[in-house]
């Protein structure tokens, strides 16, 4: 419980923007993500970055962060950076098939799943999501990823918390 709520806060806590470097990083990988194309070459810093709570344990062939770009008001649209990073180990991954689920109080503005193919270990894959917080708390937007290889396919269902604030402050 002591992890979860550590990711909560590290995730949402941002009350400023991004500096200016971080707002070029995140507008490069943006600009990939947006089109729907894969940008390999976009520069995240893992240290901007959060672990996505994995609901079943650690996860061996994925490693899945996010970034919220600003913090979640009730009422505007937040974008949220998902970047999902295979490793060699458990087995290389020749396909990936997301599925995104807004939780209650969470209305989803992107499209609610996309496609990966052609992956690389240690080669991230960015994606930008668009949500829109409908109630103030802790909201959740759960990520269902198919991970399809030569040998097995796997399902790994991933939690990414943010929380949201009243629009009426300041």
């Amino acid at each position: 419980m002591l992890a979860v709520a550590a990711c909560l806060l590290v995730a949402c806590g941002r009350a400023t923007p991004p500096a200016a470097d971080e707002a070029g990083a995140l507008a490069s990988a943006n600009a990939g993500a947006a089109g729907g194309a894969e940008d390999e070459s976009s520069a995240t810093s893992d240290a901007d970055l959060v672990s996505a709570v994995n609901a079943g344990g650690p996860s061996k062939p994925l490693i899945v962060k996010f970034r919220v770009e600003a913090r979640p008001v009730v009422g505007m649209p937040v974008k949220v950076l998902l970047v999902l990073t295979p490793t060699d180990e458990g087995g290389a991954i020749d396909h990936i098939h997301a599925s995104l689920t807004p939780g209650e109080g969470l209305l989803m503005q992107s499209p609610a799943s996309f496609e990966l193919s052609g992956l690389k270990p240690g080669s991230p894959q960015n994606r930008e999501v668009t949500v829109v917080p409908q109630q103030t708390g802790v909201l959740d937007l759960s990520a269902t990823l198919l991970l399809q290889s030569d040998k097995a396919t796997q399902t790994r269902t991933y939690s990414i918390p943010l929380i949201a604030a009243d629009n009426s402050g300041p």
